[in-house]
């Protein structure tokens, strides 16, 4: 059975690390009086994605689970931040990994994608109050800095993917962007765009 996930996201990437190292680094993720210096990254994984050569629709398989993404809604504008773009998800975790299945000719359909993750979760409360969390919480925000190794080239990502049940998504990332301290000047230079936009800027040598 497929799980159905709604969320609110907005990505940079660039093939420097450091502005959104620097950015992620700073981010607070426990009590202040336990320091800020260390944060563990995430186990290393290798996602696939379908070459769709679309915008509003990704495709992928990861540690056994497929994954479709579309998007639900035109991108929504919010001043103090950005572009920010409304996906659904739908996950199902099979026996069989459909890449398994395929004919080894069309294997070159999907793109591997090598990703080091670090992640910070963030609970957003009814009266939008941002807390860092490591429990399962129905509202909030996941911000996160990823290497990416794609075709043998390295790149890297920040991103903010909010979910929601009583605030809406964009809410939630926007309670999280200012609870935080963002600002768009620390992301000038980099480019927001989508997971499958910078697919089809890495392949077409447009990025």
């Amino acid at each position: 059975m497929a799980n159905l996930f709604h969320s609110a996201e907005i990505r940079w990437f660039s093939d420097e690390a450091e502005a959104m190292e620097t950015i992620f680094r700073n981010l607070p993720f426990q009590n202040p009086r336990h320091g800020n210096d260390t944060f563990p990254p995430q186990p290393e994984r290798t996602d696939y994605y379908l070459k769709t050569g679309l915008l509003s629709i990704g495709i992928k398989v990861r540690e056994g689970n497929h994954e479709i993404k579309l998007k639900s809604d035109k991108n929504e504008f919010v001043q103090e931040i950005g572009n920010i773009e409304h996906w659904s998800k739908w996950s199902s975790s099979e026996e069989l990994n459909i890449l398994n299945t395929i004919d080894n000719a069309l294997l070159a359909d999907w793109i591997a994608v090598n990703k080091k993750r670090f992640l910070k979760v963030y609970e957003v409360k009814k009266d939008k109050s941002v807390d860092y969390t490591t429990e399962f919480v129905d509202d909030g925000c996941g911000v996160e800095f990823t290497k990416l190794t794609v075709d043998g080239d390295t790149y890297y990502s920040f991103g903010m993917e909010a979910f929601c049940t009583f605030n809406s998504g964009v809410d939630n990332l926007a309670a999280t962007w200012h609870a935080l301290g963002l600002k768009r000047s620390l992301f000038r230079g980099l480019r927001c765009m989508s997971y499958p936009e910078f697919l089809i800027a890495v392949f077409s040598g447009t990025f």
